[in-house]
């Protein structure tokens, strides 16, 4: 078996004589990371980047940059053209994502996906009371979970899945069921 070392140590003095170029060359080893889903279709659980949401947890919905990591890392963009807003004038602090150009024509398995990615949101934004979502499109839609909502949901606070990216792709779990 070639090692990632000999493989570099053997193409060092060709890339230098200018033998071989490497344009498009991709060297996958087990510790890769599995390209991103494109698939709307595909469960929340299996969609997000755990890892991402762990990192880009918050203590502050204030926190624009780190908020829309939190929201990234759910691949929202994957139900289709997303925009938020902070709404943190007054309570209850709250995220608001618009969605156009949804990529599921089931309009109750697209609030689903966006209910199930707001809990993950909840969880790692800590001081967020709620997470709001609008859908337009051939079947406009809204809704919005609290915190409480969340935390009677699970039995528990959802801030409590936040301790570890592991914990979160749990919580992505749990609340596809």
């Amino acid at each position: 078996m070639i090692t990632r070392r000999d493989l570099a140590l053997r193409l060092a003095p060709l890339l230098l004589m200018g033998v071989v170029t490497t344009t498009g060359c991709t060297i996958l080893t087990g510790t890769d990371e599995p390209p991103a889903p494109t698939d709307p279709n595909t469960p929340t659980s299996e969609a997000i980047d755990a890892p991402a949401l762990f990192e880009a947890k918050t203590d502050h919905l204030g926190d624009n940059s780190r908020v829309i990591q939190v929201v990234d890392a759910t691949r929202v963009s994957l139900l289709g053209t997303r925009t938020i807003a902070l709404l943190t004038d007054q309570a209850p602090l709250t995220l608001a994502i618009a969605l156009t150009n949804p990529a599921l024509d089931d309009a109750d398995l697209l609030a689903q996906r966006l209910r199930e990615r707001a809990v993950l949101m909840l969880a790692c934004i800590s001081n967020a009371d709620a997470v709001s979502w609008t859908i337009e499109g051939p079947s406009p839609n809204q809704g919005s979970l609290t915190r409480t909502e969340a935390d009677k949901l699970l039995g528990v606070p959802v801030r409590t899945y936040a301790t570890s990216a592991d914990r979160l792709r749990k919580l992505a779990v749990l609340v596809q069921q």
